[in-house]
């Protein structure tokens, strides 16, 4: 799951990991595992004027029992814990990720309580961009893990069909590049076919266009893409 607000991006996963139908009484010693990953994205303007998003990146492992998920004094009491080892760029992007932390954490949480489940790992990640991307209204995108059905690429406007065929296919071998695709949250597997911008940033061939068919700006670096309007 992603939300999307200015130039900030907030990706939640979760995975139930054992046996279900644990003892109710022990359901909420649970552990719950939050792998929390930091970037924050400093642009660099080329020769030729392409632009490029270099990530400083940050990570923190945090261990929680499932029970402090399941009241709301304490879930917001991890939640703050776990974002004062990030960088807020201001306080309303700060109250932001904090909300929707607060509303996927309870859910998840209720759902492994009732599930039985013997332990929960999540990953939180967390991007901030150089700019601010489209509108700057407080207006936030929700977009399902692959699925872009409530969500598209940042711009607007769509990327031409003719730029998007265009674009060059490689195989990743995950040397000087992304180990992973920034639109469906996948690892690459060593071999696969990969697309890559002109920004020199790869996604899986699907997930590329279908974002650019929503919006004409690189998902990490906001290369803009031609429009039909500008072909």
């Amino acid at each position: 799951m992603a939300f999307l607000l200015g130039n900030t991006a907030v990706y939640l996963l979760v995975s139930f990991k054992g046996e279900r139908d644990l003892e109710a009484d022990m359901r909420p010693l649970v552990p719950v595992d939050v792998e929390l990953r930091f970037s924050e994205f400093h642009e660099l303007q080329h020769e030729g004027g392409s632009r490029t998003a270099v990530p400083e990146t940050e990570s923190s492992a945090f261990c929680f029992p499932l029970g402090q998920f399941l009241a709301s004094p304490s879930l917001e009491e991890v939640v703050s814990r776990m974002l004062s080892t990030t960088r807020s760029p201001n306080p309303r992007a700060l109250e932001f990720w904090k909300e929707k932390l607060i509303a996927f954490t309870s859910s998840k949480a209720q759902l492994a309580f009732d599930a039985g489940r013997e332990r929960v790992e999540m990953v939180v990640i967390i991007h901030v961009y150089p700019a601010v991307w489209g509108s700057a209204e407080e207006v936030t995108t929700e977009v399902p893990r692959r699925s872009f059905n409530g969500g598209g690429g940042f711009g607007g406007v769509p990327a031409s069909p003719a730029s998007i065929e265009e674009l060059e296919k490689v195989t990743c071998n995950n040397a000087g590049e992304q180990h992973g695709c920034a639109i469906c949250l996948e690892e690459f597997d060593v071999g696969i076919e990969v697309t890559r911008m002109p920004c020199m940033h790869v996604f899986h061939g699907d997930c590329l266009a279908r974002w650019l068919e929503r919006g004409h700006l690189c998902p990490l670096c906001r290369y803009e893409m031609p429009t039909s309007s500008r072909e």
